[in-house]
């Protein structure tokens, strides 16, 4: 399958990895209630822009594993449950589909060089 760079610009790329990053922190890191309502709106805009990007290719351009990242995006677009450990683990979830939706996209080599904590795939 030929995979196709989503047309985002650099700068862009690397804003979400790196909040995508911050929201992936271990449980212990976890920042306070108004942090994660802020990460968790540039978290939208970070899915939606790539979401956007995605749309229009051909089924041949876009994996499986995108695919299932672009109808999870869907399903994340309601918000979180109530309470504070709601809104963090609807943050994470944000956080690891905008990591896949660009991951199949131009930004494969920065993700790669992020760090990761033990025990959590990407």
């Amino acid at each position: 399958m030929a995979k196709t760079r989503i047309p985002l610009p650099p700068n862009v790329v690397e804003s979400a990895a790196l909040d995508c990053h911050r929201a992936l922190a271990p449980h212990q890191q976890m920042p306070p209630a108004e942090e994660i309502a802020d990460l968790a709106a540039r978290l939208a805009e970070h899915c939606a822009r790539a979401a956007k990007a995605w749309e229009g290719r051909s089924p041949d351009t876009v994996t499986s594993r995108t695919a299932t990242a672009l109808r999870d995006w869907q399903c994340l677009r309601t918000g979180p449950g109530e309470g504070p450990f709601a809104a963090w683990l609807h943050l994470r979830a944000m956080a690891r589909t905008c990591r896949t939706l660009l991951g199949q996209g131009q930004s494969q080599a920065l993700l790669a060089s992020l760090p990761e904590e033990d025990g959590r795939d990407r």
